[in-house]
């Protein structure tokens, strides 16, 4: 390293001035690296928010449907919404059930039901299911 170093300050100006150039040029390189990244970061950030933002407005207004106090009149229609079941093979009948009973009322034949696999992000489960229909 000693060696580059004297043999650069035995170098003509023109080879020194040269060198440093190149290494602010590299300086100002690294520095302009650095901030894209920075940059590139915090807008994968701010896009998580967002999404987590839609995600968070999503379930309030889930939460709006379900009512607190299950006596009253409008209750019994927005409780249907969710299903109760002792596990979840139960459960995933009673949606195949609910998936019937709304096909029959459309006049629509069910030809097949699909169980999705199940999920639970954030410990809440839920099912889901693939209707064929005619």
């Amino acid at each position: 390293m000693t060696e580059i170093l004297i043999g650069l300050m035995n170098a003509p100006r023109r080879i020194q001035r040269a060198a440093a150039l190149g290494i602010l040029g590299l300086g100002i390189l690294s520095a302009v690296w650095l901030a894209m990244l920075a940059i590139a970061h915090l807008s994968e950030q701010a896009n998580e928010i967002a999404e987590k933002r839609f995600e968070l407005g999503r379930l309030n207004a889930v939460l709006e449907q379900k009512p607190a106090e299950t006596g009253s009149a409008t209750a019994a229609v927005v409780t249907d919404v969710y299903l109760n079941g002792e596990t979840m093979p139960v459960t995933r009948a009673r949606l195949q059930e609910r998936i019937n009973g709304i096909a029959a009322q459309a006049g629509a034949v069910v030809v097949s039901i699909n169980s999705l696999a199940d999920s639970a992000p954030d410990d809440v489960p839920f099912i889901g299911a693939a209707v064929d229909s005619c």
